[in-house]
């Protein structure tokens, strides 16, 4: 994961360029003209702050390192060690087939304590929309939720609500399937509003408003089984090296739609070809696939 976030140049720039600001937050007040409300905040976040600092900079270390050594890895031991003992106050395990979703969200959100009064933030306090967040900006996007009537395509309501990465269900084979179907719901007794009590089924659909700079996509292989027991699943999943993301556009909401109908009906005939073509590659076996799957 380290050695994605060091070649994502967006990251790797905003790493690189910090530079810290230990400048006292009295100071900070007198010479910036930060609210009581701010100020408050600051302090109640001045040690975890400064661990956060402590942080960005050993990345600095380990992505220097990896600059002057013209590598491709280096030992993340530095950042990981600051990162559990000093910040953390919630146990996430590290390791091969552990949560990655988990471990980046509590990454980002101690870097983000660390540029919090960066002097690339700094400047920041005189500004009329006053800002907090800057790494995790790069992370994160903008989706817009659309719940339609099930019944008449009648639309409900719809609003906008930022998302930090799309999660896919390796059962559906690829991205695209996986993300159309992480991203359409049907919900069954659905209240229409809080002034009434009419309910009915909905289909809820998301739609990419804003683009983060860095897409992050989790692949969920793993179910549990009644006893909560945890199963890997190793259904094939085919992840394209390049992604055609129009359908998932808010812009292109209406046409997709629009054709949605035609779409599915084209999509139940591969399904039953694949069933077919699945039913073939049993019966002779895997040596002989038709799907590719040795």
């Amino acid at each position: 994961m380290m050695q994605i976030l060091y070649f994502s140049d967006c990251f790797a720039d905003k790493i690189c360029s910090y530079k810290s600001d230990k400048t006292e937050i009295k100071s900070l007040k007198k010479d910036k003209g930060l609210t009581e409300e701010q100020l408050q905040k600051l302090k109640m976040n001045q040690i975890y702050t400064e661990n956060g600092m402590k942080l960005v900079e050993e990345l600095q270390i380990m992505f220097g390192q990896m600059m002057q050594g013209h590598i491709n890895y280096a030992n993340p031991k530095g950042v990981l060690n600051h990162l559990m003992e000093k910040m953390s106050n919630r146990k996430v395990e590290v390791g091969l087939q552990k949560d990655l979703v988990e471990f980046l969200g509590l990454f980002f959100e101690c870097l983000e304590a660390g540029f919090s009064i960066s002097k690339e933030v700094y400047n920041e306090y005189n500004s009329k929309n006053f800002k907090e967040a800057h790494i995790i900006n790069i992370f994160q996007g903008n989706l817009r939720s659309f719940i339609n009537s099930s019944e008449n395509g009648k639309e409900i309501s719809k609003k906008k609500e930022s998302f930090g990465c799309v999660i896919l269900n390796v059962k559906d084979r690829n991205v695209e399937n996986a993300w159309k179907s992480a991203w359409k719901t049907e919900i069954s007794d659905f209240k229409i509003s809080d002034d009434s009590e009419e309910r009915c089924t909905v289909v809820k659909r998301e739609f990419v408003s804003d683009i983060p700079e860095m897409l992050i996509f989790q692949i969920n292989r793993v179910e549990y089984t009644d006893r909560l027991e945890m199963v890997k699943i190793n259904t094939r999943f085919d992840f394209e090296k390049e992604l055609y993301i129009d359908q998932f556009l808010e812009t292109n909401s209406k046409d997709v739609l629009k054709n949605e109908t035609d779409y599915l009906n084209v999509e139940n005939q591969l399904n039953i070809l694949r069933a077919q073509l699945e039913m073939i590659d049993n019966y002779y076996g895997e040596q002989r696939s038709l799907l590719g799957k040795n």
